[in-house]
C-alpha cells in the first residue's frame, strides 16, 4: 500500500514536471480517493491546480498581449487603449500593461496629431494655390501655434509672407499704373480687390479713398471745362450779335 502510494505521487510530481497539469490534477485527485488518510495528497492536488491556474493565465496573458502587438502594428491605436486597459483589469499584478496602456495612449495621441497636422496642411496648400495668400498666412500661423516641433510650419510661414507680399506688390504697381493713366474707375475696382483680398493692409483702404477722390475731382474738372466751353460759347455768340 505505501509502496503504491509513493509511486503515486511519484508519477503526480513526473507529470508536473512535465507540464502536465491536467493529467497530475486527476492524479492527486485519484490519491486522494484511493489513500483519504494520507495528508499530502491534499498538497499534491492545491500544488498541480495552482501550477495549472498559472499556465492557464500566462497563456492568456501571451495572447492579449500579441493582440495588442497587432493592434499597434496595424495604428488601431483607440482599440490598442483598450485591450491595454483589459489587460491591466485581467491581470492587475502584470508591470507592463501599464506601460503598454502609456505607450498605446501616446501613439494615439500622435495619431491624432500627425492627422491634423495633414489637415492643416492640405488646407494651406489649397489655399497657396488658390492665390488667398493673407488666409494662407493666417493658416500658416496656427500650424506654427498648434505644431512648433513641426520643422515645416516656419518655412510654410515664410512661404506664404513672400507670397502675399508679393501678391499685395503686384496690385499696388497696378493701381498705380490705372491712377497714372486717369482709370480712376478701374483704380478704385483695384483698390477694392486689394482690401478684400489684403484686409490687414491699412494702406488698401487709403488707395480706395485716393481713386475715389481722383475720380471726383476729375468729373469734376471735366463738369467745369464743359460748362467753360459752354460759357464761351455763349459769349462768342453774344459778341457776334452785337457785331451785326
Amino acid at each position: 500500500r505505501r509502496e503504491a502510494y509513493t509511486r503515486g505521487c511519484q508519477d503526480c510530481e513526473a507529470l508536473m514536471g512535465s507540464g502536465k497539469f491536467e493529467q497530475a490534477i486527476t492524479a492527486a485527485k485519484a490519491l486522494i480517493a484511493a489513500f483519504p488518510k494520507e495528508p499530502d495528497s491534499p498538497e499534491l492536488l492545491r500544488r498541480a491546480e495552482k501550477a495549472h491556474e498559472e499556465v492557464a493565465r500566462t497563456e492568456a496573458y501571451a495572447r492579449d498581449r500579441q493582440a495588442f502587438d497587432v493592434l499597434m502594428r496595424d495604428g488601431k491605436f483607440e482599440h490598442a487603449v483598450t485591450a491595454a486597459k483589459a489587460l491591466i483589469a485581467a491581470f492587475p499584478k502584470e508591470p507592463e500593461p501599464k506601460d503598454l496602456l502609456r505607450r498605446a495612449q501616446d501613439a494615439r495621441d500622435e495619431a491624432v496629431r500627425k492627422e491634423a497636422y495633414k489637415r492643416g496642411r492640405q488646407a494651406f496648400d489649397v489655399l497657396m494655390r488658390d492665390g488667398k495668400f493673407e488666409e494662407a498666412v493666417t493658416a500658416s500661423e496656427q500650424l506654427v501655434a498648434a505644431f512648433p516641433k513641426e520643422p515645416e510650419v516656419t518655412e510654410l510661414l515664410h512661404r506664404a509672407r513672400e507670397a502675399r507680399q508679393e501678391a499685395y506688390s503686384r496690385g499696388r504697381q497696378a493701381f498705380d499704373v490705372l491712377m497714372r493713366d486717369g482709370k480712376f474707375e478701374q483704380a478704385i475696382t483695384a483698390a477694392q480687390q486689394l482690401v478684400v483680398a489684403f484686409p490687414k493692409e491699412p494702406e488698401a483702404a487709403e488707395l480706395w479713398q485716393r481713386a475715389e477722390d481722383a475720380r471726383d475731382e476729375a468729373a469734376r474738372k471735366e463738369a467745369y471745362k464743359r460748362d467753360r466751353q459752354a460759357f464761351d460759347v455763349l459769349r462768342s455768340e453774344e459778341h457776334t450779335s452785337e457785331l451785326q
